[in-house]
């Protein structure tokens, strides 16, 4: 089925341009590209926090999610709230929705280089949550430490290491992570503030359905 895709398409791409770079090395013979995935902002941002843009933004978050001249008037409205750990096995939408817009903390552990894409973080973006994350799919794309979240692990590694994921994890949680959030308050809501800025203003429907028509469709 792969080949006959290739074979009758006029344009391929992947899902992130790690997506691309690894489906090049599987196809080396097609020509693909990547358009990276985004995730519609009027779904997946809770009610609160769009009664917070709508105060501070108009509607102007609704047509272009978050243009970066706007974000910043949010600032003000962002809340502290306790952090929450929660493990769920074969969630639903409806949990999933709960989960992207109530934690204070995304993580994310795909192995390395199975992860296309991902959505999940994009989606808690939106609410200003930042990433713990593993660096493959769209993390290698949103990813800036310490202003959109954390790597675990380094630029450049193909494989997942168990071992020292999980190293890494946990000291970034107790040496970073942790630090930042409970005694350094006004960082965390830098941190929010940047995740919205930069992730939610590029991981987004409108950006992403706009690359398919400009580049695939037309």
């Amino acid at each position: 089925m792969t080949y006959l895709a290739l074979n009758h398409s006029n344009y391929i791409n992947g899902v992130t341009i790690k997506h691309k770079e690894v489906s090049r090395d599987m196809f080396s013979d097609y020509p693909i590209e990547s358009i990276t995935n985004g995730v519609h902002h009027l779904f997946w941002t809770n009610d609160y926090l769009k009664d917070v843009y709508n105060k501070y933004l108009g509607d102007s978050w609704i047509k272009t999610p978050f243009s970066l001249q706007y974000v910043f008037e949010i600032k003000k409205a962002l809340k502290n709230s306790k952090i929450k750990i929660v493990f769920l096995e074969g969630y639903n939408l409806s949990i999933v929705k709960k989960l992207v817009s109530g934690v204070d903390l995304w993580l994310n552990t795909p192995q390395i280089p199975l992860e296309a894409s991902g959505t999940s973080g994009m989606k808690a973006a939106f609410n200003g949550i930042p990433s713990l994350s593993s660096l493959d799919g769209w993390w290698l794309e949103g990813h800036i430490e310490n202003v959109t979240g954390w790597s675990i692990g380094k630029r450049g590694e193909n494989t997942t290491s168990d071992y020292n994921e999980s190293d890494e994890l946990y000291g970034k949680l107790e040496k970073d992570i942790l630090l930042t959030y409970y005694h350094n308050k006004e960082q965390w809501k830098k941190i929010m503030v940047s995740t919205i800025m930069v992730n939610a203003s590029m991981f987004n429907s409108h950006r992403m359905v706009k690359e398919y028509i400009l580049n695939s469709y037309l």
